[in-house]
Order: C-alpha cells, then sequence, then structure tokens
C-alpha cells in the first residue's frame, strides 16, 4: 500500500479521497483526489488535487477548486488526461475534462434528446487517440436511467 499526501480538507467534514487512477507503468501512476462527499446530503464541495507516482514518490501536479466528483481518470495520448467530472450547472450532468500543459477544458458529455449524461469512467486506447466511456442516460422527465457507452475516434 502506498500512502497519498496528506491535505488539509478542502472544507470542514470533507477530507480528500482518492476517486480515479489510472498508470502507464511501474513509475508512472496518476490519482485523482476529490473532497468527500457530506453523508447526509450526497454533496462534495468543489476541489480537484491531480497526482503523479514516479515510482517513489507523489507529486502534486494540478490543483482545481471548480471540479467536483472526479470519477474517471485516463491519458489522452497527447501529454494530457481526460477526466470526468460533475458539472457545476447541473449535478445530475457530467463533463469530459481535458488537462493539457496546466489548463483544463471542460465539454459537456455527449447526451441525447430529452437526457442528462452521467459519466462514471473514461480510458483511453494506447496510440490511437481513441477512448472509451461509461456512464448512465437519465430522462429529463420521468423515465428509467439505461447504460450509455460512449467512444470517441479522432
Amino acid at each position: 500500500a502506498l500512502p497519498l499526501p496528506a491535505f488539509r480538507p478542502a472544507k470542514s467534514g470533507h477530507p480528500w479521497v482518492a476517486t480515479a487512477i489510472t498508470a502507464t507503468g511501474p513509475r508512472d501512476a496518476w490519482v485523482a483526489e476529490t473532497p468527500a462527499e457530506n453523508q447526509q446530503t450526497g454533496v462534495s464541495p468543489p476541489g480537484l488535487i491531480l497526482l503523479h507516482w514516479n515510482g517513489s514518490t507523489w507529486r502534486t501536479v494540478a490543483r482545481n477548486d471548480k471540479l467536483r466528483d472526479v470519477t474517471g481518470l485516463t491519458p489522452d495520448g497527447h501529454g494530457g488526461f481526460w477526466l470526468t467530472a460533475t458539472a457545476r450547472a447541473s449535478p445530475s450532468a457530467n463533463d469530459i475534462i481535458d488537462y493539457r500543459n496546466g489548463t483544463f477544458t471542460s465539454q459537456p458529455a455527449p447526451s441525447r434528446p430529452g437526457c442528462t449524461s452521467s459519466i462514471s469512467g473514461i480510458f483511453a486506447v494506447p496510440g490511437t487517440g481513441s477512448a472509451w466511456a461509461t456512464g448512465m442516460l437519465t430522462p429529463v422527465k420521468a423515465g428509467t436511467p439505461t447504460t450509455d457507452i460512449l467512444r470517441y475516434t479522432p
């Protein structure tokens, strides 16, 4: 077990917890930490710490105080990462975030008309620039959510 660095809570009662991990080798692992959810409301404050393992130590690579609920993390094939995070405007929808060269760029996850898309995992296909993602499509009006599989190809 590799202990992660300790950080002061993002907000009282909301310690940082690892919510996503990816690795490309024994000396190249990445972890996304976000503030823990409130047990009564199920809501967490925004925040992200992106950590890198180089084979011997963890290093903080990036922080963001606007992203929330990061659940997916994968290399984008171009020196950056794709993350999935809850959109600030709609807690039932997700954004796909591209992190590259210190910049976070957000775009809404694809959805169908009349639904919101909630993505929980993303995986890049090495050497292709392609990615697969899993999640749920939830009808805006009454209805049953369905599993959603997304595929991105450049």
